[in-house]
């Protein structure tokens, strides 16, 4: 079994996700913190499921593994996710909302293991991004800003 919250299992769920195309779990069975090649797993569960109860996941895994172990009956919420990827919510509190340029590109050689001084020798890193907004127009971040205001 994927789930490993056995906590509320004698209750039914609030809310369940069912019929994941891929539900992303980013469980990790390294005992550490994934680094390198490691990275590349992001433990994914084809049709997958999860249940909440009280505002908090107590199951994940296949379809098949939810509805036999919760009756589905008088569950409120239910969402079909088929054809659809869930993800963890990842949220970064850190954002600028004037600057010109982005690094996303840089994740890619993370993965593999480059060290952030490999990547700044690059020509990448803070810098970049420093340089870039130094050099745009004022016209240009304005015009930034307002895009991310509007998302």
């Amino acid at each position: 079994m994927h789930g490993k919250s056995e906590i509320y299992m004698e209750t039914d769920p609030d809310m369940v996700i069912f019929h994941a195309n891929e539900l992303v779990t980013m469980n990790t069975v390294y005992g550490a913190p994934r680094i390198g090649e490691n990275m590349l797993d992001l433990a994914i569960i084809n049709d997958g499921a999860l249940a909440i109860k009280d505002d908090r996941i107590i199951f994940v895994g296949t379809t098949d593994e939810l509805t036999s172990k919760f009756s589905l009956g008088k569950v409120v919420t239910k969402i079909n996710a088929s054809q659809k990827l869930v993800t963890p919510g990842f949220v970064d509190p850190h954002t600028h909302l004037i600057f010109e340029g982005t690094r996303e590109e840089e994740l890619s050689k993370k993965l593999i293991g480059k060290s952030y001084l490999e990547i700044l020798n690059e020509g990448g890193g803070i810098l970049k991004t420093v340089r870039e907004t130094r050099n745009a127009s004022l016209e240009k971040l304005v015009e930034n800003g307002k895009a991310i205001l509007n998302t």
